[in-house]
């Protein structure tokens, strides 16, 4: 592996942090990135040709999608090309192939409930509660301070994707969950540093027998209930963080299709 295609690579990554990319994003775009440099082995990636990239590309696939490893590509080299390291971005004209859009997965009032039923500590039904509460992301968890939290509002500030900040809220049955939680701490964060949130929502989850269950299932099922509840689709896109409408859209298919599926029960 060429130390000066780790050199660059790693200037890129800096970058993309400049321009506010997600840590998530900015670790995926180095894995794929240090996994070309491996394949190119001694050869610069200066003087890669879009040959090379389609041959990395090739023994990349395994069946599965390569949307993210393309997007690397051209955005690496564009970089390269902005900052006059090379004269073009050979991965310009690979077409991205279209992934097909699924519906999003959530669970309906009843396995919500029965989630929420299934915490047994007072730091599992508080995560939980505040996931469907507030629909945040689980990226968005480890920096909350106690602090930001407006107990009389019912509200707090949480910072999201392109570190965005945005107003959430959450309801009085989260509310007791959390003071009970927090037993009176005021300050500091609100959930322990390096708290394995996948780890909690899954074992309640399997607990709740519900099969596999994850952080990001109950944003899907807080976006669902606000539909069901006839909440604008920009109203929910803000309290969702989603900076286009149309990511937002997909709930209002999901629940589409669930018309369809109840429909078709009744008239088969």
């Amino acid at each position: 592996m060429s130390y000066a295609n780790n050199y660059l690579i790693d200037r890129f990554l800096v970058w993309q942090r400049v321009l506010n990319y997600s840590e998530s994003t900015v670790g995926n775009r180095a894995r794929h990135l240090r996994a070309l440099s491996k394949f190119l082995g001694s050869r610069s990636v200066c003087a890669a040709t879009r040959r090379d990239l389609s041959a990395y590309l090739a023994s990349r696939f395994m069946g599965k999608p390569l949307q993210d490893d393309i997007g690397a590509l051209k955005a690496f080299f564009s970089f390269l090309a902005l900052g006059n390291i090379r004269r073009d971005n050979p991965a310009l004209l690979i077409p991205t192939p279209k992934q097909r859009q699924r519906l999003p997965r959530f669970l309906n009032p009843s396995q919500m409930e029965s989630l929420i039923h299934a915490a047994e500590t007072p730091l599992e039904r508080a995560l939980i509660e505040f996931l469907f509460a507030t629909g945040c992301r689980r990226g968005e968890l480890p920096g909350i301070q106690v602090e930001r939290v407006a107990w009389k509002d019912r509200s707090l500030v949480v910072t999201g994707k392109g570190r965005k900040d945005r107003i959430v809220f959450f309801g009085r049955s989260a509310s007791i969950a959390l003071r009970e939680y927090l037993a009176g701490r005021d300050t500091g964060l609100l959930f322990p540093k390096g708290t394995d949130f996948a780890q909690i929502v899954r074992r309640v989850g399997k607990r709740a027998g519900l099969g596999r269950v994850y952080p990001h299932l109950v944003r899907h099922s807080f976006a669902s209930a606000l539909i069901n509840h006839g909440m604008d689709i920009r109203h929910i896109q803000c309290l969702l963080g989603h900076s286009s409408a149309s990511t937002t859209q997909r709930y209002t298919r999901v629940e589409l299709s669930e018309i369809q599926n109840q429909h078709q029960k009744g008239f088969k």
